[in-house]
């Protein structure tokens, strides 16, 4: 069967980004470590494939080259039905899609296993909501205080969802034009690995990082302030783009995005 020219693009695209030199072999290198459904008014991107809008993307990531990439819901759904491993990410790709839509629009609805589970691989939900959720999710009625944990639960996983795929230099300069805004586990682990965090305050940005400022307790929030007031003085640690005068090289795009 003929594939677009999109498809084409996608499949070089993406082998060149990768270790293998065929497409299916290299799809074995990625996983999923994102999502967005991109709201009303907000910016739209680009597929890898060079479509141009998606609101429904994934972002996606390759350890062994340390690439990324952007990938359409149209294009992701391409590369479940070619991987002939059964990655777990890819084929419940599109299920995470429609659960993050389906508790943006309803906050006390259920999201999905795959959310869930997703969402706790990507230490967005702790043990013991993911134990929480997995526990109520076939029940039909739940306590008032059950209801409420869901509906926090959802809240957390639609704000992780997206801010899991932000790198540490695009986290560096979200924190610094607002230092209530959060770190995601990839900068927390930065900072804790370079020595700018210790073990205890690494423990308790990870506990708090996709809770939103108003739930944390004053002296959460002083705590998270202090360690945010940490990471933006060591622009060199998470700016990789840092050039030796200060200036930051990420497009003004780029800066939108991330404010």
């Amino acid at each position: 069967m003929a594939i677009s020219h999109n498809q084409w693009l996608l499949k070089q695209r993406l082998v060149d980004l990768s270790v293998a030199d065929n497409f299916k072999q290299a799809l074995g290198e990625w996983t999923i470590t994102g999502v967005e459904v991109s709201e009303s008014g907000e910016p739209a991107q680009t597929c890898l494939c060079s479509h141009y809008p998606i609101r429904e993307i994934f972002h996606i990531h390759n350890p062994s080259t340390h690439q990324t990439a952007l990938i359409g819901n149209v294009c992701i759904q391409l590369f479940a039905k070619e991987d002939d491993a059964g990655s777990t990410c890819f084929q419940s790709a599109h299920k995470i899609i429609e659960s993050i839509k389906k508790i943006r629009s309803d906050r006390s609805s259920s999201a999905g296993r795959e959310l869930i589970a997703f969402a706790y691989r990507a230490k967005i939900i702790s043990s013991w909501e993911n134990g929480f959720y997995n526990d109520v999710w076939l029940k039909r009625r739940l306590s008032s205080a059950q209801k409420a944990i869901k509906t926090r639960i959802n809240r957390k996983m639609l704000f992780g969802v997206r801010q899991i795929a932000y790198r540490i230099d695009e986290v560096f300069w979200k924190i610094n034009a607002d230092r209530t805004a959060s770190a995601n586990p990839q900068t927390i682990e930065t900072a804790r690995s370079k020595g700018l965090f210790q073990e205890h305050e690494s423990r308790f940005y990870l506990d708090i990082w996709a809770k939103s400022w108003d739930s944390l307790t004053l002296a959460q929030q002083r705590w998270k302030l202090a360690l945010n007031h940490k990471i933006t003085s060591t622009p060199e640690v998470f700016d990789r783009t840092l050039t030796e005068e200060g200036e930051s090289a990420l497009t003004g795009a780029q800066r939108q995005r991330v404010v």
